[in-house]
């Protein structure tokens, strides 16, 4: 029996890690991390351009509100029978980074822009959640098609046909989380623009 590991990262980009939440789903071992930077604004109007310059987050020279990062670990032990050689075992464990703004001073707002900043931080990472759903539902595709694979001659070839699955299966989600943000105009649709009156 022998065992690999092969290291993978999403499309989508990330940065700091600072709260950790686990868990599982369908064998697939998720952890979550949060990290927040921190923006001050003494008005709305200026709070969005504000929190463009605080941001961490660059994606072809532009400044991002939020972003999902996600590096996955694929863990696959193979034996060798008879007619050829099987997957025995397939363990898919995606690790997610997701940033977000705080508005330090907001509590030295009104209510009704406390209020505004709450509803657009929460469309916003309604948004970030989506493509976490879609690395999510990715981590089953891969486990799933590993698991389907007829055995092959060497456990070599089988691993080189692993590797080159879930690549596929990992190009398949950048081009979802792409039709995503599309979709939803980088979560605009969702909500994720903040008001510049209140």
């Amino acid at each position: 029996m022998t065992w690999w590991d092969v290291a993978l990262k999403s499309l989508v980009g990330g940065f700091i890690v600072s709260i950790g939440v686990a868990s599982a789903q369908d064998d697939i071992i998720h952890n979550i991390t949060e990290v927040r930077y921190d923006f001050e604004s003494n008005a709305l109007q200026r709070a969005a351009d504000l929190m463009l310059e605080a941001s961490p987050i660059i994606e072809s020279g532009e400044p991002k509100a939020a972003d999902v990062n996600a590096d996955w670990k694929l863990s696959v032990s193979t034996e060798q029978h008879e007619d050829g050689c099987r997957l025995t075992n397939v363990s898919v464990t995606l690790n997610t980074e997701m940033t977000l703004p705080n508005w330090a001073d907001v509590e030295e707002m009104n209510a009704k822009i406390q209020a505004e900043w709450a509803r657009y931080l929460a469309a916003l990472r309604m948004h970030q959640d989506g493509h976490v759903e879609i690395n999510l539902n990715t981590a089953q595709e891969i486990k799933a098609a590993l698991l389907a694979m007829e055995p092959f001659e060497t456990c070599e070839a089988l691993k080189a046909a692993a590797g080159m699955t879930t690549a596929t299966l990992q190009a398949e989600a950048e081009d979802a989380h792409a039709a995503y943000d599309k979709k939803t105009k980088f979560g605009a649709r969702q909500g994720a623009i903040l008001k510049r009156k209140r």
